[in-house]
């Protein structure tokens, strides 16, 4: 919760192929201000009930301006899409405040040496999307939506 009293959380993709080694592991794509009530939470299932699950891989570290480490997914062009039509469908939820920055597709790397070392020595990683997810902050799970399985 912000000092405004919004709720900010990211939207991703939980990563399933590093669940032992790093729980809750998501590839972020968008920053989402506000709590989905009822209403937006049955529109949010719909979207992404309406999306096919896709294949990436985990592969390249980078580093944010800030010197923050993450990998990021190859191909990105699934996320990014994600992020530019949640954004397109939902712009007071999703303000892009820094010029792109909220639409870069990112596993942030942990600080911890031993967490750290447990996703690079992973990679590269071929895992499948399955699902979107909004984790609040503190990495509580606040919406779960599953991606339809195939094509209609």
């Amino acid at each position: 919760m912000t000092s405004t009293g919004v709720v900010t959380a990211a939207v991703g993709v939980p990563v399933a192929e590093l669940s032992c080694a790093l729980p809750g592991a998501t590839v972020t794509f968008l920053t989402w201000h506000g709590v989905p009530d009822e209403g937006l939470d049955r529109e949010l299932a719909a979207y992404f009930g309406a999306q096919v699950g896709f294949s990436y891989t985990l592969c390249e570290v980078n580093e944010f301006p800030d010197g923050s480490a993450y990998v990021a997914p190859d191909p990105a062009s699934d996320f990014r899409r994600l992020g530019q039509h949640l954004h397109q469908r939902f712009r007071e939820h999703t303000p892009l405040t820094r010029f792109g920055t909220d639409l870069i597709p990112h596993l942030a790397l942990p600080e911890a040496p031993t967490l750290r070392q447990a996703v690079l020595d992973r990679l590269p990683l071929q895992c499948h999307a399955q699902e979107a997810v909004l984790r609040a902050p503190d990495g509580v799970v606040v919406g779960c939506y599953p991606f339809a399985t195939s094509a209609a």
